[in-house]
Formats: structure tokens, sequence, C-alpha cells
């Protein structure tokens, strides 16, 4: 059987991704959307992300690599 991947809004997607004390601000989530460095789904007006999608995109744009 296939994982299905929910569609998750913006509060929730901090809730599952960050502990509660690294959480950044629905603002940085915001910027990091208007940005696109994370993807996201417009249905209508609401705003939704898959949480394994944003969690792959972070991890190639914002890993640090070993320095030379």
């Amino acid at each position: 059987m296939a994982s299905v991947n929910l569609l998750v809004s913006g509060e929730r997607l901090l809730e599952l991704i960050f502990d509660e004390d690294s959480r950044p601000s629905f603002r940085w989530l915001h910027n990091q959307k208007k940005r696109r460095a994370i993807p996201y789904l417009k249905i209508g007006r609401l705003v939704r992300y898959d949480p394994d999608r944003v969690r792959e995109a972070m991890n190639l744009r914002f890993t640090v690599g070993k320095a030379s």
C-alpha cells in the first residue's frame, strides 16, 4: 500500500519539523515561502505544505558542507 503524505498548515508544519525550543516563527516560514525556498501548494486561498518535501528542500538549501 502506498504511503499518503498529508498536507498541513504552516503552524502544523512548524510543529512537526521543529521542537518547541528551536521552532522559528510563522513569519520566518512565510518569508521562506515568499522566497520560494520551500515547496508549498496553494488550493484557492489555502496554503498547505507536505512536511516530507519541505524537510528535503531544507536539507538541500540549508545544510552546510564540510570546509575544504
